[in-house]
């Protein structure tokens, strides 16, 4: 891998590229909105910067969410990469509640700046909560999961949704990684965001929010902690 060490695991973040509702300001959430036309290009784009780095990933896992799914083939064409794939509800975006779907401009009027402003910087904060869903779990989510499933759709904190990925990444993407794997991971800005306060076995500040399309490349010590990290992915909020 051109730059990166020859040990160690290899762990590539990555956030969609723009969706049609980050193009309007919304809180997608669970929304399940395509890529822009400019998010179709970042994704292009994001392949040929990984080809170009000497990552090739050995299995990409994946939110079931289309913005994510569409990123990960358009990437993954344009780097000539046929890794084996892994999609799973449980690295969707973070629920929205009450929010979810709104324009941020909407949302702060409707609950409040400081509501909104709390939900996107405090990893404990939840949004304003919805009932429980009629509807039951689709086929994708196993019978013991449903539950889960369905708790999640009230509406999560930061914090509830990396909880809500832990299982996958205990039983699936952190044994991947130890066993010498590169392993990429499509999914969504809070998400990940969390996603990295855990890997850094921090409880301070969340990390900024993630630009979309922007390959993280995280090298990891034996024990799945961050030792470098090799872009500038992140930006402020």
């Amino acid at each position: 891998m051109t730059g990166l060490r020859d040990s160690g695991s290899i762990l590539v973040l990555m956030r969609h590229g723009e969706s049609v509702s980050n193009r309007s300001l919304r809180l997608t959430g669970w929304a399940d909105v395509p890529l822009s036309a400019r998010g179709r290009a970042q994704a292009r784009q994001a392949g040929i910067d990984l080809r170009a780095r000497g990552f090739v990933p050995d299995i990409c896992y994946c939110s079931e969410l289309r913005r994510a799914s569409e990123t990960r083939d358009i990437l993954l064409a344009a780097h000539g990469a046929e890794p084996a794939l892994r999609q799973s509800w449980r690295l969707n975006e973070r629920h929205y509640g009450a929010m979810q779907d709104l324009s941020i401009w909407r949302a702060a009027w409707r609950f409040g700046p400081a509501a909104l402003l709390r939900c996107g910087r405090d990893a404990a904060a939840r949004p304003p909560l919805l009932a429980a869903p009629a509807t039951s779990a689709p086929p994708g989510v196993a019978p013991a999961d449903a539950e889960e499933w369905r708790r999640a759709q009230r509406g999560e904190s930061i914090a509830d949704a990396v909880l809500r990925l832990l299982p996958l990444w205990e039983a699936e993407i952190a044994p991947s990684l130890r066993a010498g794997n590169g392993v990429l991971v499509v999914a969504h800005n809070n998400l990940l965001r969390g996603l990295l306060r855990h890997l850094e076995r921090a409880d301070g500040p969340l990390p900024h929010r993630l630009a979309t399309a922007r390959p993280l490349i995280i090298e990891l010590d034996a024990e799945l902690r961050i030792a470098r990290l090799h872009t500038d992915a992140a930006q402020p909020p």
